[in-house]
């Protein structure tokens, strides 16, 4: 198991707060179809109720659908959806962005967490997000090579 599944395992099993906008992503390069339909069941016993799997190789992509559908029954397989990474990265995009918090202070595992963030205009917010976006969709493309 490569350092990214495990990091990506201990996400999914004990995610910070889950509503009906949070999307657990499953993200398949190298991993058996087996692998990622244990990952999809690992999410939906998370408690997510929407999973994205995400695959450059469209024929995986479709064995994993027929797979997940196979397993879980049709009513459970409408919970997860599958992507290209620009489909994924479009997806996203529809969402309306975050509402900014300021200085604010959480007890996460224990820990107390602060965040703050940048007050930032309109277009900066743009050009970052679509920055963040670029880098998260080259990732993907050169660990696909």
């Amino acid at each position: 198991m490569d350092e990214g599944s495990r990091r990506r395992s201990t996400i999914t099993e004990t995610p910070p707060s889950i509503d009906a906008d949070t999307i657990a992503c499953e993200i398949s390069i190298t991993t058996t179809i087996d692998h990622e339909v244990g990952n999809v069941v690992k999410c939906l016993k998370a408690g997510f109720s929407n999973i994205a799997v995400v695959c450059l190789d469209e024929r995986h992509l479709e064995k994993i659908r027929a797979a997940v559908s196979g397993s879980l029954g049709a009513e459970v397989a409408t919970r997860v959806s599958y992507y290209h990474p620009d489909q994924f990265v479009a997806h996203l995009q529809t969402f309306p962005p975050l509402p900014k918090t300021s200085g604010t202070s959480k007890i996460r595992r224990g820990f107390r967490v602060k965040r703050s963030s940048s007050k930032l205009t309109p277009e900066e917010q743009k050009q970052r997000e679509d920055a963040a976006i670029r880098s998260i969709a080259e990732a993907v493309r050169r660990k696909a090579k």
